[in-house]
């Protein structure tokens, strides 16, 4: 393990980011796997270490790398093997096979602020925001937030697990039910693993249907995200229109694959569906729609006094902290860092319809809004673009 964490440690302090840190029990012994991935050369390096026996221990990466954070938690949750020196150790999900069964939700030993008028709220077991399995923890005084500590894994489905074991059946199914926001996006990402492994060439048109279909994932849960944001500081108009609007994207998508979350659209090889003039003109209209009541419900919002006081400096995540902590996607883009994997590794249409990567710098709770609103309408003309 020392001379591959001295590797990996030479790798990212040269500019690559950790992708996946994880595990596998090969008879007695756990292998971990680290993909490693450098945004500027549109490249990944993969590679394997064998950590030894559960209870054995390994020098943690955590200390110097706080990305390595939470994959370093689930890698000693699953299979026993310890991060030496890692500063905070707990489990993370609380799979079915876990390797100490002992370790649970009742005894998850949260962090806890003491003082008066300290208090704790919880939240969970579901939760409404994201309708996933979810256990959040806030200690508040106030409305002064001090902490929040999220457990994502409450309820542990097991999907590795059955795709695994799902011999001889369609595993797109169990793809397509990994996250219920998210469909196209996990179909599509197990979709294009198995044409990979198979070397198979999907058809332009195929490419372009799938990227308009998650282009308008991308513009339903940007919307919803922005109704949610309404709720959440009381902003009821918001709230409202936006959760309307949100309505007319995945109708859309009902109407193309019968599915408004896209469950049937994608399968290994390309598409089930096809755009055809109708179609494409239904979306349009709808994408005409759409845009016209976003901008004029978000430029209100983002105008609104009583809204930007409880958005603007609000959940600071300044770019060095974003950059320690690994933030990813939407939430790297808020804070500053250009991390959109359309751009620095793209796949099917987006090598050849290139996205623009837009950023926010304040890195609150107004950039991570408003940048919403920005790629909504970056989303709109992008799908304009292919139709």
């Amino acid at each position: 393990m020392d001379i591959a964490r001295e590797e990996i440690i030479a790798q990212i302090k040269r500019g690559m980011r950790p992708v996946f840190f994880f595990g596998n029990k090969d008879k007695d012994t756990v292998r971990a796997y680290i993909v490693l991935a450098d945004d500027d050369q549109s490249q990944v390096m993969v590679s394997s270490v064998d950590l030894g026996i559960p209870g054995q221990e390994y020098p943690s990466l955590t200390a110097d790398f706080p990305q390595m954070c939470m994959f370093e938690r689930e890698l000693y949750e699953d299979y026993g093997v310890i991060p030496a020196g890692h500063p905070w150790l707990k489990p993370v999900r609380f799979s079915f096979n876990r390797f100490n069964p002992l370790m649970s939700m009742g005894n998850y030993p949260f962090f806890s602020v003491e003082g008066e008028g300290v208090h704790e709220v919880a939240v969970g077991p579901v939760h409404a925001g994201i309708i996933e399995p979810g256990h959040f923890r806030f200690m508040c005084h106030a409305e002064d937030v001090f902490h929040l500590e999220i457990q994502l894994g409450y309820q542990h489905r097991g999907i590795e697990q059955l795709v695994a074991l799902h011999h001889g059946k369609p595993k797109i199914h169990l793809a397509e039910s990994i996250a219920g926001d998210t469909v196209i996006g996990h179909s599509l990402a197990y979709s294009q693993v198995i044409e990979s492994c198979a070397d198979a060439d999907i058809s332009r048109r195929s490419d372009s249907i799938r990227a308009v279909a998650l282009e308008m994932e991308r513009i339903a849960m940007h919307i919803g995200d922005l109704s949610a944001l309404s709720g959440d500081v009381a902003y009821l108009l918001g709230n409202a229109v936006f959760g309307a609007i949100r309505t007319q994207v995945i109708n859309t998508t009902l109407a193309l694959c019968g599915s408004r979350f896209g469950r049937g659209l994608i399968r290994e090889g390309g598409v089930v569906y096809d755009i055809d003039a109708s179609m494409r003109a239904g979306i349009m209209h709808v994408l005409d729609n759409v845009e016209e009541r976003a901008v004029l419900m978000a430029e209100k919002m983002f105008s609104t006094p009583s809204v930007l006081a409880r958005f603007e400096q609000a959940g600071v995540v300044d770019k060095e902290t974003a950059r320690l902590i690994g933030l990813v996607g939407m939430a790297a883009r808020a804070s500053g860092i250009p991390r959109d994997a359309r751009t620095t590794h793209p796949s099917g249409a987006y090598r050849f319809y290139p996205i623009h990567t837009i950023v926010m710098e304040s890195g609150d709770v107004f950039a991570r809004g408003y940048l919403r609103y920005a790629e909504i309408r970056q989303s709109i003309k992008f799908i304009r673009d292919l139709l």
